[in-house]
Formats: structure tokens, C-alpha cells, sequence
């Protein structure tokens, strides 16, 4: 274990375009063509109102790996906070400012942003939930306000956002390994949100407005943290 500390370092300016012509080519794509959502989701669909991934151990493995890490992560975080402002010492480089970073992405992105303004406001029906794989939901395009679901609705993907977060504000902290770990984020946060599309859970759409938003929020945060101070 490292007590040498790691300083911030701002990311490129390339960052913040790629993430913005990311969102505003999604954008594009998902309300001219919001059939692609229907297409993917179509992929994973048995018929009679299931999803491939239902009770499925190929899906309901990594899930709960998922979900495991993101708790165990956490748990790491927090104890990492307490620790250095109780010992006033680094650990593993990263001082209490740095751990305080660590917690207010976690906590704005997978938890306020995702879960409870999105989420719970956004109106999205899961495609589980639609009337075009055997329920009575009505589809609305990602991007469209709706009805159609009352609480903890399809829009955006809180697992992948939970996975995408953690990556990306690892990525943003720790300078040396930044590349390895924002591509590590796309690649590993893709694959949560795709076991869950594979239970119906979420569409595609769900999925990559989930990395764009968590990404755009581990930047506003480390610009309050580290760079305007």
C-alpha cells in the first residue's frame, strides 16, 4: 500500500467533446430512430412476456457481481474517507479531499441523478412492461417525458450508471491509469447494462444515456473539487 500522494490532474479537453458529441449524436439517433430501442430489445425476447435472461443464471450471475462490487466499492470508499480524516494520513495516495470526491459521485450520479430525479420522474416504461413484448405499457422514445411508469422506471439504467461511476471518477482521480480505466468503465458498464436488457429490464437507449450522464457528472464534480480550487 502507497502513501505517496497523487495529485490531480485536469482531464483533456478532448474529454469533454467526445463525451458531448457522444450525448448530442445518441440524442440524434434515439428520437429520429427511436425504433432501435424496440430492435435490440426485440433481440432478447422469448415471446409471452419474457426476456432471455429471466431466471437465468447467464445473467443473474453477473448481476449479482455487479451489484456486489458496486456495494463492496462503497464500503471501500467510505472507509477510506473516515480513515483519513481520522489519521490525517494518505491512503492509497489519495487524501481526504480526494476520498470526499469519491463519495459525492457516487452519491449525485448512481443516487440522486439516476434513481431519484430520472428514475422516479421520467415516466419511461421498462420494455418488460410494454405492450410490444406482452404487457400493456405504452413505448415512449428515451428522451420523451412520459406516464407510462410511476416509480423506478426504465430511464436511465441505474446498474450500469452504478458500474459506469465507478470507473469514470477512478478515472478522473488516479491520472497514471486514466485511458485504461475510462475504457474499462465503457466496456464493463456496457456489459451490466446489457444483462440488463437481457431481462427486459432496460433498453439501449437506457443503457448509453447512463454513461454519458455519469461521465458528464464525474467532470462538473472534479471541476468543484480539485480545478476551481
Amino acid at each position: 500500500m502507497s502513501q505517496k500522494e497523487i495529485s490531480p490532474v485536469s482531464p483533456d479537453r478532448k474529454i469533454w467533446i467526445v463525451v458531448a458529441a457522444c450525448g448530442l449524436l445518441a440524442a440524434l439517433v434515439f428520437s429520429l430512430w427511436p425504433e432501435v430501442d424496440l430492435a435490440v430489445s426485440s433481440l432478447f425476447y422469448e415471446g409471452n412476456g419474457r426476456f432471455v435472461l429471466v431466471n437465468n443464471p447467464v445473467g443473474t450471475m453477473p448481476r449479482l457481481l455487479f451489484q456486489g462490487f458496486f456495494v463492496g466499492f462503497c464500503l471501500i470508499v467510505l472507509f477510506g474517507l473516515f480513515y483519513t480524516l481520522l489519521r490525517h494520513t494518505p491512503l492509497l495516495g489519495l487524501r481526504p479531499l480526494q476520498w470526499s470526491y469519491l463519495v459525492a459521485c457516487l452519491v449525485i450520479g448512481p443516487g440522486l441523478l439516476t434513481n431519484t430525479i430520472l428514475k422516479d420522474n421520467w415516466g419511461r416504461a421498462r420494455p418488460v412492461q410494454i405492450e410490444e413484448f406482452g404487457s400493456k405499457g405504452k413505448f415512449t422514445p428515451a428522451l420523451v417525458p412520459s406516464q407510462a411508469c410511476q416509480r423506478n422506471c426504465s430511464f436511465v439504467s441505474g446498474e450500469s450508471s452504478s458500474i459506469f461511476m465507478v470507473f469514470f471518477a477512478l478515472a478522473l482521480l488516479l491520472p497514471s491509469w486514466r485511458r485504461i480505466l475510462l475504457v474499462l468503465g465503457i466496456i464493463i458498464g456496457s456489459l451490466a447494462g446489457l444483462v440488463r436488457m437481457g431481462m427486459g429490464g432496460h433498453f439501449l437507449s437506457d443503457v448509453t444515456f447512463s454513461g454519458i450522464f455519469m461521465l458528464l457528472t464525474a467532470l462538473l464534480l472534479y471541476q468543484i473539487f480539485f480545478i476551481r480550487r
